[in-house]
């Protein structure tokens, strides 16, 4: 059975298309995952559960990592100011009497994007695509969540050619080997006048004024992420992706109205001018506190440090996120666009 290219939890008529791949032979006619199929869908490495379908992605996908996608999910929520997005989103998404409107949310992970912009916009079809199926079973009418590698074969997002109104991806690059082939397939599906919304976060250490952190005010941080960007690369992923997410899109062409964004988030219990930035800040530790932990297995994997040096490299980072000497921060890279018409 091939199981990089599975439907489940498809629960709204709207959502079968002639484009999505059929439920294999063992489904049969049932497409809900049992609890014995789901299970092939994941291996364990290093006392972490991860993806079996994800070649490339370093994080595991096991309860702890799960927690963690909805903090940051959190975090980013408050960046955009009580919304899940940017972009003139509701305009994309008005109701038509004549158009089934449909998002795609790539990388979609614990589902709970999707599962909001469903509540959100209930008159629209919400499509998540991940590799593991670790989204919530109950989820709204509208949506739904697929599961298929996005970096297996040519065509990349299995759908027609213009087939949604809004793509969101968020969060995915440190699993894609080819980004560009991504950029080139969400252009092919996004219809034209739709919109497509890029956010990534930054691996390099900065300072509030997003200038690389000097290595003598953080040592243990710096290097953490040094060699963290290093095993990246070794995997032929580009940990330059965020800082080129403009570009990206203007070398897929087709795109029109691009408009890029970045946000300066703290890390951390530092004063800030306002709640909101305190807020982000609390978020963002607790986000990075479970992450040095999460790509542990990644970087023993790639590295070629023993457990024993992994474990200092993550206590010396840890020191300096528990008791920093100067403010850390990070990068968010947003970028919406709208598909050309012509």
């Amino acid at each position: 059975m091939d199981l990089s290219r599975i439907v489940w939890n498809h629960v709204s008529p709207a959502s079968s298309s002639k484009s999505l791949p059929s439920i294999q032979s063992e489904l049969q006619d049932n497409d809900i995952l049992t609890p014995a199929l789901r299970k092939k869908f994941f291996k364990m490495i290093h006392g972490r559960r991860f993806g079996a379908l994800a070649k490339y992605y370093p994080c595991p996908v096991d309860e702890s990592e799960i927690e963690r996608m909805s903090r940051e999910h959190r975090m980013l929520a408050f960046v955009y100011g009580g919304k899940n997005y940017a972009g003139p989103v509701e305009q994309v998404l008005r109701k038509s009497p004549h158009k089934q409107r449909r998002i795609l949310d790539v990388g979609t992970g614990s589902g709970v994007w999707a599962c909001e912009m469903a509540d959100e916009f209930d008159h629209a079809e919400v499509i998540g695509v991940d590799a593991a199926p670790i989204q919530p079973e109950e989820m709204p009418r509208n949506c739904s969540f697929e599961i298929y590698d996005v970096t297996k074969g040519p065509q990349m997002l299995p759908y027609d050619d213009d087939y949604f109104d809004l793509i969101h991806i968020r969060s995915v690059h440190t699993g894609i080997t080819n980004y560009a082939s991504l950029m080139r397939e969400a252009r092919r599906v996004l219809r034209p006048g739709g919109l497509i919304i890029l956010a990534e976060i930054d691996t390099t250490p900065m300072t509030a004024n997003k200038e690389p952190i000097s290595l003598d005010a953080a040592p243990g941080w710096c290097e953490f992420w040094a060699e963290y960007r290093r095993c990246l690369s070794s995997r032929g992923i580009d940990p330059t992706i965020p800082t080129r997410l403009r570009q990206s899109l203007q070398q897929a062409h087709g795109f029109s109205h691009i408009v890029a964004q970045e946000a300066a988030l703290p890390i951390g219990f530092h004063p800030q001018p306002n709640v909101t930035l305190v807020t982000i800040g609390q978020l963002a530790w607790l986000n990075y506190d479970t992450l040095l932990h999460s790509l542990v297995p990644f970087l023993y994997e790639r590295s070629g440090r023993t457990y024993e040096e992994i474990d200092e490299l993550v206590s010396a980072a840890q020191s300096d996120l528990y008791n920093p000497i100067v403010p850390l921060y990070t990068c968010l890279h947003i970028v919406h666009a709208t598909k050309s018409l012509t």
